[in-house]
């Protein structure tokens, strides 16, 4: 098992084993803080399987002093191949809308489920440091 894809964006979605993802970033700018990022933005990933696995799904987002920026995500699980050795995936899209910022600084998205283990950071940063 495998994570292949992990990513922040604008939009995504997935159909029929295509995932598509429009707008990948790391990065975000604000001329003042507290702001509210409104158009919000989705975390995606794709969880690459051969065989069954039933664990939680675990995803966090946290600010730069570690704080829970939402609540996080915490679900069962459970993933089955259609056949048993062959290379399947589950495709995971989970939307923010919108998203408070207090500060600037490094802002962590952290998934676990199994043996996968990952985090993203996003860079929020004042617009005046661009």
């Amino acid at each position: 098992m495998k994570l292949s894809v992990f990513t922040l964006c604008d939009y995504a979605q997935s159909s029929l084993g295509k995932l598509t993802i429009v707008g990948a970033f790391n990065r975000i700018y604000s001329d003042q803080f507290p702001f509210a990022y409104r158009q919000g933005f989705n975390v995606v990933g794709r969880i690459v399987f051969t065989e069954s696995y039933y664990d939680k799904l675990n995803i966090a987002f946290t600010d730069p002093d570690g704080n829970d920026v939402l609540p996080p995500v915490c679900s069962d699980l459970k993933l089955e191949p259609q056949i048993i050795g062959r290379e399947c995936a589950f495709d995971f899209n989970l939307a923010f809308n919108p998203v408070l910022f207090h500060k600037p600084g490094v802002y962590k998205v952290y998934l676990s489920y199994g043996n996968i283990s990952e985090s993203l950071t996003l860079y929020v940063d004042e617009t005046s440091k661009k």
